[in-house]
């Protein structure tokens, strides 16, 4: 397979759809986020959980919670499950329906409260959350969805991600606002193509362990997937650094 590398030129901040984690989300946004499905970062995260959940998943049943657009939905439903999406936002469902008409797509508070699946998938959802009661609060929500023997994966930003000093291939992380980050504190990272910034919130993989144990989940595996001569991408610091975490959890 022939590599990719993205070319596009460096965006300035006014030329930027900006996604605030602790902002509503709008049509604008939600059309451009969904442009992100076919890019390197999402490959990267994603690339080793057919795996995982080959090892960890036993059932059909997926939950995706936090869906947004839809993507991570639809990679589900294309890995042979039967995926449901739910989202705050009305907008980021609209585009999920939009895009993928063969997927339900719920608000959050209209999924039925007795509903139990074997997977609840979680991607780029916890660093939207602006204080770690908000999170243990979504895990303990999450787990009333878990049948007995459930699992949760999570996709969340590693602390490597708004490093000043990586190089990525999608993301420009160079800010003043992330020097001497601490926990809780917003983080800016720049997506080359399409150009929307990002501002999210930074926890240390220390904050997350102390959300899951509060949430009384148990870490079975923490992966951080780097990047291979192997992948279709010419990988610049993801070869040592991973921008990413996914971490395996079940009920205590």
């Amino acid at each position: 397979m022939k590599s990719k590398i993205l070319t596009s030129p460096h965006q300035t901040t006014e030329e930027c759809i900006v996604y605030h984690s602790s902002q509503g989300k709008t049509k604008e946004l939600a059309d451009a986020y969904a442009e992100t499905d076919q890019l390197s970062h999402r490959y990267l995260a994603y690339r080793d959980i057919p795996s995982l959940i080959k090892q960890y998943i036993k059932g059909n049943q997926a939950l995706d919670y936090g869906t947004g657009t839809g993507i991570s939905a639809a990679f589900l439903h294309n890995l042979g499950l039967n995926v449901s999406g739910v989202d705050l936002n009305s907008f980021m469902l609209e585009k999920a329906r939009e895009n993928f008409p063969h997927i339900q797509f719920f608000e959050i508070e209209k999924l039925m409260p007795h509903a139990q699946f074997d997977l609840i998938f979680s991607s780029f959802v916890l660093f939207d959350m602006k204080s770690k009661k908000e999170i243990v609060d979504y895990l303990d929500k999450a787990v009333s969805f878990m049948k007995k023997n459930g699992i949760i994966i999570v996709i969340t930003g590693s602390e490597e991600l708004y490093s000043v000093s990586r190089k990525w291939i999608s993301y420009d992380s160079d800010f003043d606002e992330n020097r001497n980050l601490h926990s809780g504190d917003i983080a800016k990272l720049r997506l080359r193509y399409p150009s929307i910034e990002f501002r999210d919130y930074f926890w240390k993989e220390t904050d997350y362990f102390d959300c899951f144990q509060e949430a009384k989940l148990k870490v079975l595996k923490v992966h951080k997937p780097l990047g291979s001569k192997d992948d279709p991408y010419l990988w610049k610091d993801e070869k040592s650094y991973s921008p990413f975490t996914v971490y395996i959890l079940k009920k205590q």
